[in-house]
């Protein structure tokens, strides 16, 4: 196994383990909306936003 392979495997236990802890509702507020939607949901989202930001990002510089 790569060193990258290691390193992405590490972060999505830890994600896991964050999204299994924080099961929870919450409310979502963008600009006028209010969402209510689970925990786990919005950290999800929120890591896949960001890692297809950073692999867009990367991908662009390379290129």
């Amino acid at each position: 196994m790569s060193f990258k392979s290691v390193v992405v495997l590490l972060l999505a236990i830890l994600v896991t383990i964050v999204c299994i802890q924080n099961a929870d509702m919450v409310d979502l507020k963008f600009l006028v909306w209010n969402f209510p939607m689970s925990r786990i949901l919005l950290i999800g989202i929120t890591f896949l936003l960001g890692g297809a930001a950073g692999y867009l990002l990367a991908r662009k510089r390379k290129a």
